[in-house]
């Protein structure tokens, strides 16, 4: 058995990636990544009103429920001042995804208005991770 060598070379050039990591040749864009916490809880209501929830079926939170929004070192206690934050950042790099790290408790209604934010500020690739 006689093995070309110069052939077999050829073929694992064009079929390997060169780095051996994938066959993107282009380096990975570093994502924003906003982190959901909830700083307080806040009180539970009935779904309908402003009557205390009474222990069974469906609630909604009341207006005392705290959130923080964490960017990087940076932490942020209401959606307007995340939006200038996030802002800055697309302002300064158009080319980067975000990606949206929900912690526990964090519900639907609070994922969506970041998403909304994200939206506002330029963002079009946006992922999520829950934690």
């Amino acid at each position: 058995m006689c093995i070309r060598f110069r052939t077999l070379d050829a073929h694992l050039s064009a079929s390997l990636p060169p780095d051996g990591r994938g066959a993107s040749l282009e380096p990975a864009v570093e994502r924003v990544c906003v982190r959901i916490d909830v700083a307080r809880e806040g009180s539970r209501l009935a779904p309908r009103g402003d009557a205390p929830w009474s222990g069974r079926g469906a609630y909604r939170y009341g207006e005392d429920r705290a959130l923080a929004y964490t960017v990087g070192p940076h932490r942020f206690a209401s959606l307007a001042a995340l939006e200038g934050a996030l802002g800055e950042l697309h302002r300064a790099d158009s080319g980067r995804g975000a990606v949206i790290d929900a912690r526990p408790g964090v519900i639907y209604e609070d994922v969506v208005a970041v998403v909304d934010t994200l939206v506002d500020c330029g963002y079009r690739e946006i992922a999520f991770r829950a934690s």
